[in-house]
């Protein structure tokens, strides 16, 4: 990431085959899309805490006022990603259906030298494409039985999303970004402790904050089409989201028959978006609408590992259980700018809480000198959703058992081959079941009874390295069951443009190939 002077996420994957980040606009980056599948498909966590799921209002101008995204990440702060192509539940449970994508911050260790020693840095850039200045100051230090890691950075920049073919114009041609400029600031905090040679503990702590505010000429003149009094003009935004995490691990290096190391860890997380959107219509005055997501979770995960060696074959064993209880909720009003009235709208969907829980097993057994390496894992997870305050909506349960094998054949050093059969899940997200709109001509109506989607995925590859570059080519076919999709019934007069829920299908399949390669011009040519 440092060599390719890595800004954002969208840079640090680009160079990754069947991988992709959205959204360069007024709320940032969007979420990972690997292979077809995106959004609450995608399984993110940064250092074991799983992030909450965008969060996207809908149609029209609903969706220009509200979005609640999966990118609030700061890419100085960490020291690896990792891109899991297709299922992973059998590791990560609900919401690897596509994959999942693995952040792990820096740690002490990853800057500092043996014995005690102290790290300083500082480091400043500038990017051309939304002219951002970005500072870094990060610290660390070991003393004696102590570590302790400090990094601060923060950035200002400009949008650099276009909206049409158009040239410097107003509306939704417009072809240049809009005038909207953002601050952001994060500081990552740890703080180790090692009691002894078998026990390690520590504390993390983490604050980002993005604040942003502009004119959105690219909405300025829409109407909605046949309501001329529904004209915006004088379009403004202002938009802050933060993201607070805490919290304690404990590293166990335990050397007993059940197990050789255990690492546990407990999380809060409280991941938070504030928009306010002012504009002028003729039907509704000089308004400002402000839309808040929030979502709170607490998070626990206990990791066991354990090797066992039989004559010229090792397991390593990891077997584990996870758990997180989660709340989500919106919050809309209206404010008359010109009379300071306050009207509190209704949300698309009603709070709620969920929890999930897990238990999971894995054995990598490594054979013929370590030459063939075979993966087998299996996964319980259990998920419920259950609507609160005044909520009518019944409560939403599921379950499913995850699978995976696969093997890796090494022919050489340089040159293997591999073959893989995995399986995935994800529960449907709150807003899958529980959207509700209706907007004139048409109705967005929830369903809480939708089951989770599966799938089943078959891999076949081979990889190649040398002194001259490396290449990688893959072949994937993935089959998916119960795949949640949207429904249109024109059938009731009352709502002509429809009548919109979402589903559960039968079938889905995507299937593909992809290859990466890196060819060393001063090795293969005696290039510069």
């Amino acid at each position: 990431m440092d060599a390719n002077l890595v800004t954002d996420i969208q840079d640090a994957v680009k160079y990754v085959p069947g991988v992709s980040v959205g959204g360069t606009g007024r709320f940032g980056v969007g979420g990972f899309t690997i292979r077809g599948m995106s959004e609450s498909r995608v399984k993110v966590m940064v250092d074991g805490v799983e992030q909450p799921v965008s969060y996207d209002a809908g149609l029209g101008v609903k969706a220009d006022v509200m979005k609640f995204s999966q990118n609030m990440f700061e890419m100085d702060t960490l020291a690896a990603i990792e891109v899991n192509k297709g299922p992973a539940s059998s590791l990560y449970g609900s919401d690897a259906l596509g994959g999942a994508v693995i952040m792990r911050t820096k740690n002490p260790e990853d800057l500092l030298g043996a014995g005690d020693d102290t790290y300083a840095g500082f480091k400043t850039g500038y990017n051309s494409a939304d002219e951002s200045f970005k500072q870094t100051l990060t610290l660390a230090n070991r003393s004696g039985d102590w570590e302790s890691l400090l990094i601060y950075t923060h950035t200002d920049g400009k949008e650099t999303a276009t909206h049409g073919d158009g040239a410097d114009i107003w509306g939704r041609d417009r072809g240049q970004a809009n005038p909207y400029n953002y601050s952001q600031n994060n500081v990552l905090g740890k703080l180790f402790y090692q009691v002894n040679d078998d026990h390690r503990i520590g504390v993390t702590g983490e604050l980002f904050k993005r604040d942003g505010e502009g004119r959105i000429l690219s909405n300025e003149g829409y109407s909605i089409p046949g309501m001329p009094a529904y004209t915006y003009t004088n379009n403004h935004a202002f938009d802050e989201d933060t993201r607070k995490r805490v919290g304690i691990e404990h590293e166990w290096l335990a050397g007993n028959q059940i197990f050789d190391t255990l690492n546990w860890q407990l999380n809060w997380q409280e991941v938070k978006s504030n928009h306010d959107t002012q504009d002028h219509t003729d039907a509704n005055g000089n308004r400002n609408r402000n839309r808040t997501g929030k979502d709170d979770s607490y998070q626990f995960d206990a990791q066991f590992g354990k090797e066992l060696i039989f004559g010229s074959s090792m397991h390593q064993l990891t077997y584990g259980v996870s758990g997180s209880k989660d709340s989500f909720s919106l919050n809309y009003t209206d404010t008359d700018l010109d009379s300071g009235e306050t009207t509190p709208k209704t949300p698309e969907i009603p709070e709620a809480d969920s929890t999930k829980w897990g238990i999971y097993a894995q054995d990598q057994l490594f054979l013929m000198d370590d030459a063939l390496v075979l993966t087998g894992g299996l996964r319980y997870d259990a998920f419920k959703a259950k609507p609160g305050g005044d909520s009518d909506y019944a409560e939403s349960k599921n379950d499913a058992v995850t699978a995976k094998l696969g093997g890796v054949y090494h022919w050489t050093p340089g040159f293997s081959t591999y073959a893989q059969f995995s399986q995935g899940f994800k529960a449907p997200t709150l807003q899958d079941l529980y959207y509700s709109y209706t907007g004139g001509s048409y109705e967005l109506v929830p369903n809480p009874d939708l089951k989770a989607e599966e799938s089943n995925s078959y891999e076949l590859g081979i990889r190649a390295e040398n002194q001259f570059g490396s290449l990688e080519l893959a072949g994937f076919y993935n089959d998916y069951t119960n795949f949640i999709e949207e429904r249109t019934d024109t059938s009731d007069p009352a709502y002509p443009d429809g009548t919109v829920t979402k589903v559960n299908v039968g079938n889905a399949e995507i299937y593909g190939a992809e290859f990466t390669g890196m060819l060393y011009l001063d090795e293969a040519f005696n290039a510069p």
